[in-house]
């Protein structure tokens, strides 16, 4: 009676049910160079030329650890900048949309299972420059 009673304890104590977290999005960032979001808007200012406002996310060799590079373009004028993700973000997928402003675009991300968009980081145009910038931090654990 003992031995069965030890080895129903042991085959309980063995099938412990550990929770799964399901919280954590599969987001895996595709190969290095890869464009993972992008949009353009056209300079209005410039009817002669037609040339555009854009901005791309691409990946690099750290997008695993949540670094991407950030390309923007204002006509024939480039600027180029690398964003970290959040630490303890890193498998957050970067998502791309325009601003309030004109010539502005702002790269965020949802948390997990969470649908609202956060604002991370800001780049915005205006007559041939660029500036780019973190506009919120974030702690996460």
């Amino acid at each position: 009676m003992k031995k069965l009673l030890f080895a129903a304890l042991v085959l309980f104590a063995a099938c412990k049910n550990e929770p799964t977290n399901t919280t954590k999005n599969a987001f895996m960032p595709p190969k290095s160079g890869t464009t993972v979001a992008a949009d353009s808007i056209l300079i209005e200012e410039d009817k002669l030329n037609h040339q555009y406002f854009a901005v791309a996310v691409i990946t690099t060799d750290s997008s695993v650890n949540g670094t991407y590079d950030i390309e923007a373009h204002w006509g024939f004028n480039m600027a180029v900048n690398t964003i970290r993700m959040p630490i303890g973000g890193e498998h957050f997928e970067p998502i791309l949309r325009r601003g309030t402003e004109p010539y502005s675009f702002i790269v965020g991300f949802h948390f997990d299972n969470d649908t609202a968009f956060h604002e991370y980081y800001a780049i915005d145009g205006q007559r041939g420059q660029m500036m780019m910038k973190y506009v919120k931090a974030y702690t996460l654990q």
